[in-house]
């Protein structure tokens, strides 16, 4: 039986072999015969719209020390009329009932999202500032350091 031997750059059913390409970024695929390199660019651009809310969505709220679900209840409050027990159905694993509320704890709030001025989905909560109050004193009563 007779042996053939090929060069370097050669193939033995096309005949020479093109020499690589060199690998500029993107993927790149070996076959038997040749390299294949491509490099891919994509740009994407968007604008921020929205035509519309949702429903449902969850706020996270980590509970601080002396603060309960009736607080939290009333300053995330939304037209979905939260209470303590609606706070609790929604963190089963973390919050047992509505007495006993670990500090630390992120509880999920239910709140509605909403299309604000035709560009982003969110949501404004009411907070009602007394006469006299500073600016400390309702990030404190919010938020207690």
């Amino acid at each position: 039986m007779a042996t053939t031997t090929y060069g370097e750059n050669e193939d033995p059913i096309h005949g020479l072999r093109p020499a690589p390409l060199p690998f500029l970024g993107g993927t790149a695929c070996s076959t038997k015969n040749r390299i294949i390199s491509t490099q891919i660019e994509t740009v994407v651009t968007t604008e921020s719209k929205c035509s519309k809310g949702w429903d449902l969505a969850l706020a996270s709220y980590y509970v601080m020390p002396e603060t309960n679900l009736t607080f939290i209840a009333q300053v995330l409050q939304s037209n979905l009329n939260i209470n303590p027990s609606t706070i609790v159905s929604y963190n089963k694993q973390t919050i047992a009932n509505e007495n006993s509320v670990q500090n630390g704890v992120k509880a999920s709030v239910p709140f509605p999202c909403d299309c604000i001025n035709g560009q982003f989905l969110g949501h404004m909560f009411q907070y009602t500032v007394h006469s006299g109050v500073m600016y400390m004193t309702v990030a404190q009563s919010i938020m207690p350091i």
